[in-house]
């Protein structure tokens, strides 16, 4: 069960831009790593995702394609690295998981919410869900996010 979150910059990065281009929709997508014995995730690699959900509802849900999460699980897989957790934005609220979020959240994955509430200061928190319910988890290396705007 994952403790710690490390990322790069670059993966910092990536998913802002994800989070900033498709707003006022949520953006969704997949987190690639692995997760030590100590319990430290690290992510090496995240992919944007198309949201499923109708239009008209993406501005407060998102939704992965079974069969497109598949086919990358599997991509990656043969590159070495595992499914450590999901990424979407929360472009109107905070980087808090929703009702919703909660109940769709698989016990030691990674879920990293990305808040567009404040335009000049988004965050980004990470959260992971164990078997006594949610908690937020450390994250490690991430910059602050002003310095990108």
């Amino acid at each position: 069960m994952p403790e710690r979150a490390e990322l790069s910059e670059e993966i910092y990065r990536e998913t802002l831009k994800d989070a900033v281009i498709r707003y006022p929709e949520e953006c969704c997508g997949l987190l690639f790593g692995s997760v030590s014995e100590d319990g430290s995730a690290r992510i090496t690699q995240s992919v944007s995702m198309r949201n499923r959900v109708l239009p008209g509802h993406r501005g407060s849900h998102y939704g992965i394609d079974p069969l497109e999460l598949f086919r990358k699980e599997q991509l990656f897989e043969k590159k070495g690295l595992e499914l450590i957790g999901f990424y979407h934005s929360h472009p109107n609220a905070a980087a808090e998981p929703s009702a919703e979020d909660k109940g769709d959240m698989i016990p030691g994955f990674i879920y990293m919410i990305v808040s567009l509430m404040s335009e000049k200061k988004p965050v980004i928190r990470a959260w992971v869900k164990n078997t006594e319910g949610d908690r937020n988890i450390e994250s490690c290396d991430i910059r602050d996010p002003e310095i990108f705007f």
